[in-house]
């Protein structure tokens, strides 16, 4: 029974809109939509946006400009949600790949995501993202203390939580680790 259960839970963090939701709302308390606020000051009427690791498309339902968006995601659960909302989306797993160059968006966003490639493709998006995007806007949680056990505890448990088949185990930035690395690929910061 507890195998049965536990094969349900691992990995259900990005399977599902509820408990994501729900997870990222204790998380960030009052400032749930913060991100989003942040990110729609960037966005004008009409622009072209490619929102890298968008989830189930939480940035467009905040927007309420009239402009042409385009989701990455490897979620299942999430694609079967940017599909009933007829967004545009690109299924590609980031750790592995990066979509041909066709398109140049006015605005490449990432909302708390680039951790996840920390250990994988950090280098190649942030790369990449200058060669798609006229702005790049990479909104990131950062934390103090990355060593103490109740933060190893917490990432564990994300970890599990968000454990799929394109998830590699992680953990946030410290403040200084994200500035290194935007800085190191001429990021303003």
């Amino acid at each position: 029974m507890f195998k049965q259960t536990s094969s349900i839970i691992k990995g259900i963090h990005y399977q599902n809109k509820f408990v994501h939701e729900c997870l990222t709302r204790l998380k960030l308390l009052n400032q749930f939509n913060l991100r989003y606020k942040i990110a729609s000051t960037y966005i004008r009427d009409g622009d072209s946006i490619l929102d890298v690791g968008g989830g189930y498309g939480g940035l467009r339902d905040y927007l309420k400009c009239n402009c042409n968006y385009t989701c990455i995601e490897a979620s299942d659960g999430f694609i079967r949600i940017l599909k009933k909302k007829n967004y545009k989306y690109i299924d590609i797993d980031l750790h592995n790949t990066f979509p041909d160059e066709k398109e140049i968006f006015d605005i490449v966003v990432m909302i708390i995501s680039l951790y996840q490639f920390r250990a994988t493709s950090v280098n190649h998006l942030l790369r990449k993202f200058k060669k798609i995007g006229k702005k790049i806007l990479i909104i990131e949680e950062v934390i103090k203390d990355s060593t103490s056990k109740k933060r190893k505890f917490l990432d564990n448990f994300m970890n599990y939580l968000s454990a799929t088949n394109y998830y590699t185990s992680t953990s946030p930035y410290s403040q200084d680790e994200f500035r290194s690395i935007l800085r190191s690929h001429d990021y303003d910061v």
